[in-house]
């Protein structure tokens, strides 16, 4: 079980990566005020979503050696 949910924070953590790059490439060439809020908004609840996932990834135990994961 511990396993199963370490690959689903993993695989989580890697799209929350992967968006967090595209919302900052859009912040880098957006000309609205209001777009850039919204993107800036959308960027802190990135950040939230990985320091969630990483501090969830802390606390589950490795899979022993020698089992699947």
């Amino acid at each position: 079980m511990n396993a199963q949910r370490r690959k689903e924070l993993e695989e989580l953590l890697s799209e929350a990566y992967s968006l967090k790059g595209n919302i900052e490439r859009k912040l880098l060439t957006t000309t609205s005020p209001t777009e850039g809020l919204g993107l800036k908004l959308e960027l802190e609840k990135c950040d939230e979503n990985i320091k969630r996932y990483k501090g969830e990834l802390e606390v589950i135990p490795d899979s022993p050696v020698g089992t699947k994961k």
